[in-house]
């Protein structure tokens, strides 16, 4: 309960309404996320990565760069940073 919560609001932050976001891929993304040890923020970014580029385009890298300062977000999960690299989003991993 608390994942989904989390992982929706984590979209909500990217300025992705979750409503908007087709239900089976939300709760696969959810489910997964959970099973495999992923923050609900590293199950956002791996999200991302299923919308068109154009919707990829307007979310804002500088949050995900928070969430890895913030702990939220590990780049040295293997998923995650080819997730990164594949949006082209410059992240500096954390205690850099």
């Amino acid at each position: 309960m608390f994942y989904t919560v989390r992982y929706n609001a984590s979209l909500a932050a990217l300025g992705i309404d979750p409503r908007r976001v087709n239900p089976d891929l939300r709760t696969f993304a959810q489910t997964t996320g959970n099973r495999f040890g992923l923050t609900p923020q590293e199950a956002v970014i791996l999200t991302v990565m299923q919308f068109p580029p154009t919707v990829q385009a307007e979310v804002d890298p500088r949050l995900v760069q928070v969430w890895v300062t913030d702990g939220k977000v590990s780049l040295d999960k293997q998923s995650v940073q080819e997730a990164v690299e594949r949006l082209g989003w410059n992240l500096v991993p954390k205690g850099w």
